[in-house]
């Protein structure tokens, strides 16, 4: 809702901005008498009209693309708003001097204090939508080069993985409350290959490495086919799933993705032609299992057995 009345703010403004420019630029004499106020502050100059017109079609463009374009959104709006800031402060000189009286302020605040207040407030609502560097390390800075892969690979290098804590010795409590939903899981009748590759999945979106390994292994051993496995991450595209775990890996996706799908309808729906209700319940709980253990071995670093490599 936020989102939506600013940027409609935003396209308002800087529509209105671009009209009054044109009128001042092709009709300077009939925007002076038009506008009130304005033959009070000294006699016409078309020059001068249409200079400040020139002002104001070049800060209507600026707020209706920082309106489409997030990325350059507030350089777009400070600008403008900035000189819109200029503006208002001129105006409440002229009244301090006496050029104009006190009911000025009032009579110009829709056309001149209005717009730089609105300004002001999209931006402040751009800064707090700003994504935080910290929180998104993979942003790169403007005027940055990125990383390449080779820089990635040194990176990692110089950075071994090391287990930040035994979560089974610190929350023994909680990691058997984890195990027992498992083990219900297990006996909901859901077939045990489905199970893997629904957990498989969630873990590759996650990139959880011990996870993938684990769930890589268990599938293996429950008579999954290699090439299925290798294939998983382009399941829309292969002819190897049946539609039962095609509507299973959706929801997985769906759940595991959930701040940006926010489960629709649809995907409810298709799972709903091949499952029965005590089924989703139950793989809905295994999605939730899963993306909570990709979370914990993540965010505490845990590594996935390493078998040395034999000499040739």
């Amino acid at each position: 809702m936020t989102k939506t009345l600013c940027i409609g703010v935003a396209v308002a403004l800087g529509m209105a901005a671009a009209a009054n420019g044109l009128f001042m630029l092709a009709l300077p004499e009939a925007w002076y008498f038009a506008v009130p106020g304005v033959t009070d502050t000294g006699p016409f100059n078309q020059h001068f009209v249409r200079d400040i017109g020139l002002i104001f079609l070049f800060i209507g463009p600026a707020f209706l693309i920082g309106a489409a374009s997030p990325r350059y959104r507030i350089v777009l709006w400070a600008a403008p708003t900035a000189w819109l800031w200029g503006h208002a402060l001129f105006h409440f000189w002229e009244v301090a001097v006496g050029i104009c009286g006190p009911s000025a302020i009032a009579r110009d605040f829709p056309a001149v204090t209005l717009p730089a207040l609105l300004g002001t407030a999209l931006i402040c609502w751009a800064i707090a939508r700003r994504p935080c560097r910290r929180q998104c390390p993979h942003i790169v800075p403007a005027g940055a080069q990125p990383l390449t892969l080779t820089d990635t690979f040194n990176l990692q290098r110089k950075r071994p993985m090391k287990p930040r804590m035994n979560i089974f010795q610190a929350a023994g409590e909680g990691i058997k409350a984890m195990l027992a939903v498992e083990a219900a899981i297990e006996k909901s009748g859901l077939e045990h290959g489905l199970l893997e590759l629904v957990r498989l999945r969630a873990s590759q979106i996650n990139g959880c490495a011990f996870c993938i390994n684990a769930h890589v292994d268990a599938a293996v051993k429950h008579g999954e086919s290699n090439k299925r496995l290798h294939l998983l991450d382009a399941w829309r595209e292969s002819p190897l799933y049946t539609d039962r775990e095609r509507a299973a890996l959706n929801w997985s996706e769906s759940l595991t993705r959930i701040a940006r799908t926010h489960a629709p309808d649809e995907d409810y729906e298709l799972l709903k032609r091949h499952f029965n209700e005590t089924e989703i319940a139950y793989l809905t709980l295994l999605i939730g299992a899963i993306n909570l253990w990709n979370r914990v071995q993540i965010g505490l670093r845990a590594v996935h057995p390493v078998e040395e490599r034999k000499a040739a």
